[in-house]
């Protein structure tokens, strides 16, 4: 049977494809937001998946943390509370939603300098109906995930802050934003059952909090892991600190065996100091070709899955692939999500 169920996922490409149709018809554009929030509201209803927090959350990090995007004047600081609460929902909205409130942080603190504090905590229904008194709040759910962005920039008044929430309200300057960004974020989020709302203050701050149902019977272990074996031992290398700090308490929150290195010299003693099952490698660990120290210890690790992480994939790595030098590839910025989910793949072939 055909399927005509619209697409899952709200992605960077279609958000680029609505500003441009806003540029070239702006008075049309009430009609193409209605038509757009339509499209968000379908997409996560047929969309929805019971997702971990972390798989929302460390993404978002992710992307912030590569020194090639990471602004050098932002200070960014995770602060979770959270024990491994599932919400349901699409997790590729619920990312783009949280990244595009921390770019938005971002331009805020400007290049003075400050910091961007992500938050996670449980907090019970009566918080919401508390900060919502107006609207009815399901009783279906006692506990809320909280998501909060802090940062410390240059804040916004309550005639701004009264509008926010608007579509094509935006107070950057013409040709660098639609006003589309935090409609949207409100749309998506109420769809998966949620709230959104914001505190600011001129020259302290702002800080926008996301409310998401936590589900009351959690998936078992093996499917938080993507139908990974738990009993799987990884070998994580790369010269970024910042991603094997991450790789390493995500995956290790799962209850799986994570070992990590930042050079090759080290990566061999790890090799030969113990067995693995995966090795997910840079493949330009300290300016050497991951694809050839794979090719170098294929035959002597054959069960070994070979795991390259990339910026982009080169004709190197995808003949590679094709010849069984490497198991696969991801592409960066590079997330637990993600390399879980190559892994699982690359041992079903």
């Amino acid at each position: 049977m055909e399927d005509n169920r619209p697409n899952q996922d709200l992605t960077n490409q279609d958000i680029e494809f609505i500003k441009e149709k806003v540029k070239e018809r702006p008075l049309n554009r009430r009609k193409l937001f209605k038509k757009t929030l339509l499209t968000a509201s379908m997409a996560a209803i047929f969309g929805l998946i019971a997702c971990v927090t972390f798989l929302v959350l460390e993404p978002v990090f992710s992307n912030l943390l590569y020194p090639e995007e990471e602004p050098q004047q932002v200070e960014l600081k995770e602060e979770n509370e959270l024990s491994g609460e599932c919400v349901l929902g699409n997790a590729t909205q619920l990312q783009q939603v949280l990244l595009n409130i921390s770019i938005n942080a971002i331009h805020a603190i400007g290049t003075e300098g400050g910091k961007l504090t992500i938050r996670g905590s449980v907090v019970p229904r009566r918080e919401l109906e508390a900060l919502f008194p107006e609207e009815k709040i399901s009783e279906e759910w006692p506990n809320y995930v909280c998501l909060s962005v802090t940062d410390t920039g240059c804040g916004m008044d309550k005639e701004t802050m009264q509008h926010i929430f608007e579509p094509f309200f935006t107070t950057k300057k013409t040709g660098e934003g639609t006003g589309l960004g935090l409609a949207l974020a409100d749309q998506i989020i109420r769809t998966h059952r949620g709230r959104i709302r914001a505190e600011s203050t001129i020259g302290r701050g702002t800080t926008f909090y996301v409310y998401l149902p936590v589900l009351e019977q959690q998936q078992e272990r093996e499917q938080l892991q993507w139908g990974v074996d738990s009993k799987l031992r990884i070998l994580a290398a790369d010269d970024n600190n910042k991603v094997l700090d991450l790789l390493d308490k995500d995956l290790s929150a799962l209850g799986l065996s994570v070992s990590t290195c930042s050079r090759r010299g080290e990566l061999r003693q790890l090799l030969e100091q113990q067995p693995f099952d995966v090795l997910a490698i840079d493949e330009s660990l300290m300016s050497s070709s991951g694809v050839d120290l794979c090719m170098a210890i294929r035959g002597r690790y054959p069960g070994m899955t070979r795991i390259v992480m990339t910026n982009s994939p080169t004709r190197e790595i995808v003949d590679a692939r094709s010849h069984g030098v490497i198991d696969g590839y991801i592409v960066k910025p590079v997330s637990a999500s993600t390399l879980l989910a190559q892994i699982r793949s690359s041992r079903k072939e």
